[in-house]
C-alpha cells in the first residue's frame, strides 16, 4: 500500500509543472497569441468600409474599442484631444459596436473630424473585434508597434501618458 500511494505521489508530483504550463497556454487570450493586428472590417465615418488593410505601414496603431455611453471611454477621448500632440506620430482606430449614427454623434460630439490624419473612427456592431480581444471591460486598447506587433493591452481606465509612450 505504501509503495502504491508513493507511486501515486510521484506521479502527480512529475505532471504537475506539465499541467500548470497546460493552464498557464489555456489561459493566454488568443489575441495574445496571435501577436499581430487581426484582420477586421467596420464602417468608417462616411460610411466607407475600413479594413485592416488601410492601416498605415510602419506607423504604430492603437485600437481604441469603446462604447459611446461610457463615460470612462468619453473622459479618454478628451484627454486624447487634448493632448492629441502626443498621438501625432501613430494612427487610432476608434472602434464601437453602436450604430453608425450613434458613433457619428459621438464622432461629432468630440470634434474628432479635426484629427482625421490620426483618428479614424468606426461602427462594427457584429462585435468581432470586441469577441477577438476577448473584451469584458471598456475602454479596450490594444497598441501594435510600427511592425504591427502587439506591444501593449488594457482594459478599463488608463493614463494617457502610459498609452503615449507606447505609441512612440
Amino acid at each position: 500500500m505504501k509503495k502504491l500511494l508513493l507511486a501515486i505521489f510521484f506521479m502527480g508530483f512529475i505532471s504537475l509543472p506539465l499541467l500548470s504550463q497546460a493552464q498557464s497556454s489555456a489561459s493566454t487570450p488568443k489575441f495574445v497569441k496571435f501577436g499581430k493586428i487581426p484582420p477586421f472590417s467596420f464602417t468608417a465615418v462616411g460610411k466607407k468600409t475600413f479594413t485592416n488593410k488601410n492601416i498605415k505601414e510602419g506607423v504604430p496603431t492603437m485600437i481604441f474599442l469603446f462604447s459611446v455611453d461610457c463615460s470612462h471611454c468619453q473622459h479618454m477621448t478628451k484627454e486624447i484631444v487634448e493632448d492629441i500632440d502626443k498621438f501625432k506620430h501613430a494612427q487610432i482606430l476608434m472602434i464601437t459596436p453602436f450604430n453608425y449614427k450613434q458613433m457619428y454623434a459621438y464622432y461629432r460630439g468630440f470634434g474628432l473630424q479635426k484629427y482625421q490624419n490620426i483618428i479614424t473612427m468606426g461602427s462594427d456592431p457584429t462585435r468581432k473585434l470586441n469577441m477577438f480581444y476577448d473584451q469584458r471591460y471598456y475602454p479596450g486598447i490594444y497598441i501594435y508597434d510600427a511592425e504591427g506587433h502587439l506591444a501593449f493591452h488594457h482594459e478599463g481606465d488608463i493614463d494617457i501618458n502610459s498609452l503615449a509612450k507606447y505609441l512612440k
